[in-house]
């Protein structure tokens, strides 16, 4: 990517912000919430060009000194979220398959 943001893996399409995913597996396996940086390179987050259907989760660090989620709240809450969003989607794709 060139300073003007231009992604030369896809000619013509400018990538201003690039997005790192996290596998489904991954943030099961994951016991606390870490830094992007301590997380590239363990491979537990991976850019890819087409990513393809994604959740966006964005949440708040809660600390400056002391890694984002130092009380150990919002990552709990996050898989759970998780866990429960791969179920109804599960469960509504189960549902159509029915219905064909």
């Amino acid at each position: 990517m060139t300073a003007e943001g231009e992604d030369f893996t896809s000619p013509g399409t400018p990538t201003y912000f690039p997005v790192y995913a996290m596998r489904r597996t991954a943030l099961k396996e994951i016991k606390a919430m870490l830094p992007h940086e301590d997380m590239l390179p363990k491979g537990l987050i991976k850019w890819k060009d087409n990513i393809g259907p994604l959740v966006f989760v964005s949440h708040q660090w809660t600390s400056f000194n002391s890694g984002p989620d130092p009380e150990g709240v919002q990552w709990p809450i996050l898989r759970l979220l998780a866990s429960n969003l791969w179920t109804s989607m599960r469960s509504f794709q189960d549902m159509f398959e029915s219905l064909g």
